[in-house]
């Protein structure tokens, strides 16, 4: 077994650029049968500590009061089927994971990448994000590439656990790990305050990380 000490040399993070969590919580407010509901909603959203919310879809206030987005994902009639928020997964997560990589490494096409780790849970594309990302970055198509799915909140942390195994396993390495959600196309119209409290916690947003055994940057963090 080596001895290499996995590093999180730096991190870049990238959001849409749309904020939406007042316009949601009007929206949801809107949506309440009653007085007392709304004020627990309220109450909630004051204790969540949450500040911002991030999302490609613009939100807009319609002359009656009404909260959509430009796009009516969530309008007063029927809201998309899943092949139109696949659709805007494709058009929109490959830019913003890229805004990721260049805020983590303007030059990534350069810093020697060996391996590439994808974790995403909103989305399908064909090719995969982590191919389109290997063309748009300019990186070696031979390098590794491993995409980690479904796994929901918890996936950096197996993305990066990944990454520490491949370093220590081969201590020259260098790792991209990159990690993307776009939760707002997702929301699910629902009357159910507990539900709906739970998408109060997601928006859509991106981060890239490098992994390595040497130390590049301030951040040195062995893991």
């Amino acid at each position: 077994m080596s001895g290499a000490v996995a590093h999180i040399n730096r991190i870049g993070t990238a959001n849409p650029p749309h904020r939406v969590h007042d316009a949601f919580v009007r929206f949801v407010a809107a949506t309440l049968p009653d007085d007392r509901t709304r004020r627990l909603f309220g109450r909630m959203v004051d204790r969540s500590g949450i500040g911002e919310r991030y999302s490609f879809l613009e939100p807009i206030t319609l002359p009656d009061g009404t909260v959509t987005d430009r796009e009516n994902f969530y309008g007063t009639g029927d809201w998309p089927p899943t092949g139109a928020r696949m659709a805007r997964y494709e058009k929109d997560a490959p830019a913003l994971a890229l805004a990721a990589i260049e805020a983590l490494d303007p030059d990534i096409a350069q810093a020697g990448i060996t391996h590439l780790v994808v974790a995403s849970c909103t989305g399908f594309m064909a090719p995969g994000l982590d191919q389109v990302i290997i063309a748009r970055a300019g990186l070696d198509p031979g390098i590794e590439r491993t995409v980690v799915g479904y796994m929901g909140c918890y996936a950096a942390v197996n993305s990066l656990r990944l990454a520490h195994h491949i370093v220590r396993s081969t201590p020259d390495a260098r790792v991209l790990v990159v990690t993307l959600e776009l939760c707002t196309l997702h929301f699910q119209r629902t009357g159910n305050l507990d539900k709906l409290l739970s998408m109060l916690l997601f928006g859509d947003g991106a981060a890239a990380a490098l992994r390595s055994e040497e130390h590049t940057s301030e951040l040195q963090s062995p893991m």
